[in-house]
């Protein structure tokens, strides 16, 4: 029904609302959260913004300071690099190491005080915990906080491939069954418990398949401490105890052992907005709350932040309410016409504009892939986010015909048991909008 459906169409060079359906109604925003936190860390962090994640040495202790960056050891930029494992990448450190001479280290300090330790949202679905889209998030990431889990069907039995990272003390629980009497069986159901660490593999696999699936872990930081303890002791080097660091340690000193590993920001606004990803929406938010500040980065503290930067280059955050940076909460507020305001006011006359604007997905691509094949026939440029929860589907973004006028646009669809014919709806108001400008 029209209640449930705000819409707000705005021509970027004269600020008018071209079209106004509802658009000052409060509505859930689900993922087009991360338009509003992605834009905010461009214009606060800067174009030129990069994570930097060091090991220190002080003595015979070691330091593994994280700067919250959610890039570090993802999975896709591993793939794009080649043959990297996850191990492999922090072998780069254990190398550098046991070249160093170091033999005996009494102490691997993982020191995650960049953010605050509050890993999950509490307004999260606390069924959904063990879900990927439910990484906790921690000052130091690693593999997007999650372990890869694969199982191969033979003849006469199921073989379960070793995990990846190989997280010294997760333990699996094999309770995957054969189907030999399907042909194409391959699903697994892996199940964690909150606040632990044995994952029960379950499922069903016929002879000739292969399944893999993706999990969240618990305490993120310290596994990645505890990992590359065990590349360490692979070498031949002595480890203590793995242990995070004290709040009222003093910050993170010593000299550095092998390279920092950098990832730039456009990298981050890529993977959140292009491809969804909550763990870097999270992991934004509360990095610019550190920046900020300079304390721990909060997402109260973000969420402030993200309200504040609205406010000002849009005039109006009325109704703008932030519970997390990724909009997996249903906690969120925004409005269409809010939106729509928002991506006018960046018109990418700054290089962390650019960065933002070059962040969000073209049609075909990332979560776009499938969409607006129709608008995108039209010849003009479409950049734009999707988003959905359930009973929330939302598209929000700018459309740019060849002499560079562009119109910016919000569709949200709230208290809907209809996602399909939502998501019809949107890619056909875009495809107007295109075909209107670009004659």
């Amino acid at each position: 029904t029209d209640d449930q459906i705000s819409v707000a169409i705005r021509d970027c060079e004269t600020g008018q609302l071209v079209v106004d359906i509802n658009a000052d109604e409060i509505r859930i925003p689900a993922s087009n959260m991360k338009v509003l936190t992605a834009g905010t860390a461009a214009l606060v962090l800067g174009a030129d913004f990069r994570f930097e994640t060091r090991l220190l040495r002080r003595g015979d202790t070691l330091i593994l300071e994280g700067d919250g960056d959610p890039a570090l050891g993802d999975p896709r930029l591993l793939s794009s690099m080649g043959d990297i494992t996850p191990e492999k990448l922090l072998d780069v450190w254990a190398s550098a190491v046991d070249q160093s001479g170091l033999r005996s280290v009494t102490t691997l300090i993982v020191d995650d005080r960049v953010f605050d330790r509050e890993a999950t949202p509490p307004e999260w679905p606390e069924n959904q915990f063990d879900r990927r889209h439910s990484a906790p998030i921690s000052g130091l990431n690693f593999h997007r906080n999650t372990v890869m889990l694969s199982a191969r069907g033979t003849p006469s039995r199921v073989q379960v491939r070793p995990m990846s990272p190989e997280y010294p003390d997760i333990r699996i629980v094999d309770s995957i069954t054969l189907d030999t009497r399907g042909k194409n069986s391959a699903a697994l159901d892996p199940v964690r418990q909150l606040d632990a660490n044995r994952i029960v593999l379950k499922g069903k696999v016929s002879p000739g398949q292969s399944a893999g699936v993706e999990i969240s872990i618990d305490e993120p930081a310290l596994r990645t401490g505890q990992l590359l303890a065990s590349l360490l002791r692979r070498r031949g080097i002595s480890v203590g105890s793995v242990r995070l660091a004290n709040a009222d340690e003093p910050p993170a000193a010593g000299t550095p052992i092998g390279p920092p590993i950098v990832t730039p920001i456009a990298t981050t606004l890529d993977i959140c907005n292009a491809h969804s990803t909550n763990v870097y929406a999270e992991s934004l938010l509360k990095r610019l709350a550190h920046h900020t500040t300079g304390r721990p980065g909060t997402r109260v503290d973000g969420g402030r932040i993200v309200i504040r930067t609205a406010q000002q280059l849009t005039g109006d955050a009325q109704g703008l309410h932030v519970e997390d940076g990724s909009g997996l909460s249903r906690g969120n507020r925004v409005t269409a016409g809010l939106l729509a305001a928002w991506l006018c006011a960046f018109d990418g006359d700054t290089a962390a504009e650019t960065v933002f604007l070059d962040s969000l997905a073209t049609p075909g691509e990332g979560t776009l892939k499938g969409r607006l094949s129709a608008a995108d026939a039209t010849g003009a440029m479409i950049q734009a986010k999707s988003g959905y929860i359930n009973r929330v589907s939302a598209l929000s973004g700018l459309v740019t015909r060849s002499d560079a006028r562009r119109f910016a646009f919000s569709i949200i669809v709230n208290n809907t048991d209809r996602t399909r014919p939502a998501k019809a709806m949107q890619d056909a108001i875009v495809a107007t909008i295109a075909s209107s400008v670009s004659k």
